[in-house]
């Protein structure tokens, strides 16, 4: 893969921004779902919109979800969500966002609060 990926154990990796042509190739490396922390429109038109990410998701057989986040504004309802995603989606899951610094710090937060319950 052409990303440059994080990989933080083996059921959960992090990298920046894809492009809908990336989708298959994250597929043929064996991740079951997707998750997109970017908000759409945040890089303009290089960035790719959440639906066609979804679709190009769908067409692979890959598990998509949005949860949109601005670094360092997590709310409770967000890291509870994406305590819920590790918990219950197909892995190896794979999480991105502009840098993949936010879908790392989302992980380690909803990591966290799973330990704590």
């Amino acid at each position: 893969m052409s990303l440059p990926v994080t990989q933080h154990n083996d059921d959960f990796a992090t990298a920046p921004q894809i492009q809908v042509d990336h989708v298959p190739s994250i597929a043929q490396n064996g991740f079951k779902t997707i998750i997109n922390h970017r908000p759409d429109g945040e890089a303009g038109l290089t960035q790719p919109l959440s639906m066609d990410l979804a679709k190009a998701a769908e067409a692979t057989g890959v598990h998509y979800h949005y949860v949109p986040v601005i670094r360092g504004q997590y709310t409770q309802a967000q890291i509870e969500h994406m305590a819920h995603l590790l918990e219950h989606s197909p892995k190896p899951i794979f999480s991105f966002c502009g840098s993949g610094m936010r879908a790392s710090e989302l992980y380690a937060l909803a990591v966290e609060h799973v330990s704590k319950t």
